[in-house]
């Protein structure tokens, strides 16, 4: 699936950048020349030279074809907008090397941070529909959140916040001074 996949990306990629072949310039004339000119068929013989290094690396990273065209796309925008700041142009493979790797990476996290917040939602969504005597679904989110703080903080939200206490009541309760009860607070919410 994913050879297919990777196959077709690389033939669309060659197809639109089919004169990548004839151009025989270096790939720091080239570079020098998108960065200063925004030439678009500089660019494209980039890509094409490129582009099947910079597709493996995502693809082996992500391991998704879907995801490793994202974040191919990403590697090329990059190149597009950092083209001044690539210091060592004549080592642009290397440069495209670690920019792919840095965009399949963060497209990684970004993945599995969505996918935790998901299935964190669907758990709370699962928990209020089961405990319907509980309330309703804000009120499972609040307790869900109060539960991860530090007992600290949390006894501090819940004084002030749901039991309407002041500051000075809270700090009396917990046993410490006005000024503590406050940046608790803040750090809690």
């Amino acid at each position: 699936m994913s050879e297919k996949a990777g196959a077709a990306v690389l033939r669309q990629l060659r197809f639109v950048v089919a004169s990548w072949k004839a151009d025989t310039r270096t790939d720091a004339v080239l570079l020098d020349r998108f960065a200063r000119t925004r030439d678009e068929a500089a660019f494209a013989t980039l890509v094409g030279r490129h582009g099947e290094l910079v597709w493996g690396v995502c693809l082996r990273v992500l391991r998704n074809p879907a995801d490793a065209e994202d974040a191919l796309q990403a590697t090329f925008l990059r190149l597009a907008r950092d083209a001044r700041r690539v210091a060592n142009k004549e080592a642009l493979a290397g440069w495209l090397f670690r920019a792919a790797r840095d965009c399949a990476v963060d497209l990684r996290r970004s993945i599995g941070r969505q996918r935790r917040i998901e299935e964190r939602a669907a758990d709370v969504a699962r928990r209020a529909a089961a405990d319907a005597a509980a309330g309703d679904l804000l009120r499972v989110l609040i307790d869900d959140e109060l539960a991860r703080l530090p007992r600290t903080e949390r006894a501090v939200l819940v004084l002030c916040c749901l039991e309407g206490r002041t500051y000075a009541e809270a700090a009396l309760e917990l046993g410490c001074s006005v000024a503590a009860v406050h940046r608790r607070f803040v750090r809690a919410q």
